[in-house]
């Protein structure tokens, strides 16, 4: 096995230890997936940007054993069963410790140039759901789920510091602003903020100019 991945085999079991330690899915005692079989789906679902169905029919046919996987209706099963905000706070708690481990090796110790992007994931359902929001249309649909990030976007450091839902009413200086804030708490220093176009608007310069932040962003 390559040294890369090994590498990858690690890192892969111990997110997969981080989220089950934070998170865990009722079930019963005879269950036939444990929380670490229900996580590791997840995250290789996250890894693809799959979806239930045919992301674990794709998976279980890569699978050398049977029964490792679940169908996709089992897998949802298990994780309707918690409630949106209580995996929102148990996964920034596991992202969070993941954090302070890696603080404890000095990662933190420098400025840091950071990024923050907004991300749309196009949703397919009933836009009357919470937190569905609307668009340009895209990829079959004028829907999506959004939510707001910053990273440390360094070469030896590329981290996910925060990330944060969007619904249509949120604005997005105070978004910024937001993201800006959990990251000192979280002990980032940061040197230079990186934004795309998306960003160009008055509040929002207007806000990093205030915040005392460098900033770099595309004028449209």
């Amino acid at each position: 096995m390559s040294l890369e991945r090994k590498v990858s085999r690690k890192v892969f079991q111990f997110a997969v230890d981080l989220m089950a330690k934070h998170l865990k899915f009722p079930a019963a005692r005879n269950s036939l997936y444990s929380t670490r079989d229900i996580h590791g789906c997840l995250l290789q679902l996250s890894l693809r940007e799959g979806y239930a169905e045919g992301g674990l029919a794709n998976l279980s046919l890569r699978c050398n054993l049977p029964n490792k996987v679940p169908t996709g209706r089992a897998f949802r099963g298990r994780v309707e069963r918690v409630e949106v905000l209580e995996i929102r706070r148990t996964l920034t708690e596991a992202n969070d410790e993941a954090l302070r481990t890696l603080k404890g090796y000095g990662v933190f110790r420098r400025r840091a140039a950071v990024a923050i992007d907004y991300h749309r994931e196009p949703f397919y359902g009933d836009p009357n759901v919470e937190m569905v929001v609307g668009g340009p249309y895209d990829r079959g649909t004028p829907w999506n789920h959004c939510h707001a990030s910053i990273h440390v976007v360094e070469a030896g450091r590329r981290l996910t510091i925060y990330t944060m839902p969007i619904h249509q009413f949120t604005e997005k200086a105070t978004a910024v602003e937001r993201l800006l804030e959990e990251a000192k708490t979280r002990g980032v220093h940061i040197g230079l903020v990186l934004l795309d176009r998306a960003f160009f608007t008055v509040d929002v310069i207007s806000a990093l100019e205030r915040l005392g932040v460098r900033f770099i962003m595309p004028s449209v």
